[in-house]
């Protein structure tokens, strides 16, 4: 299946699984968001839940086989069927995506938690910080239970990330 496909289709997937997991009264999702990066051009964000627990920026992959990588490494490997493919650190990856949400809802980094998700066949080669996960992203979401936002920094948050949804799907095509 052909990479870009794939990734939509687990997208999709993790986002009907974290609507099913998480109270709607709570958590607000957002997906596919196309923000700016602060270096003149977009960061595309899988999925971002605002919530007074803080900002869950998820970063989705859509992988097969055995995924090998450390939290220093700028690439990352995945070893299937006999091949071996490199796919940029998703961890740094997902820092990046963060500064940037950080710069535009104007937040410290403290508010924000990094989710890294692996949808598919994924196995690890070793073991993984516990936000990168094979399962269990709404796990992650409520470990963390210190209200860190007031509820009108979260709504703010949250109407900024939609207007910026709005804006965005015209960068989509540029992206």
């Amino acid at each position: 299946m052909n990479n870009i496909i794939a990734g939509w289709l687990g997208e999709k997937a993790t986002s009907a699984g974290l609507l099913q997991g998480l109270d709607a009264r709570r958590y607000q999702l957002l997906d596919d968001l196309y923000i700016p990066n602060g270096r003149g051009g977009t960061a595309q964000i899988d999925h971002v839940i605002v919530s007074q627990f803080g900002l869950f920026v998820i970063e989705t992959k859509n992988r097969s086989g055995l995924i090998c990588g450390a939290p220093d490494e700028s690439h990352w490997r995945q070893i299937c069927h006999g091949k071996t493919y490199h796919f940029q650190n998703p961890m740094a990856q997902n820092n990046e995506h963060i500064r940037a949400l950080a710069r535009l809802l104007n937040l410290r980094w403290t508010a924000f938690h990094s989710i890294i998700f692996f949808c598919g066949e994924a196995r690890f080669a070793q073991r993984m910080p516990f936000h990168v996960r094979t399962e269990g992203v709404t796990t992650v979401v409520h470990s963390k239970n210190v209200v860190i936002l007031s509820s009108e920094e979260a709504a703010r948050a949250g109407r900024v990330l939609q207007a910026s949804k709005q804006r965005g799907r015209g960068l989509e095509a540029r992206h």
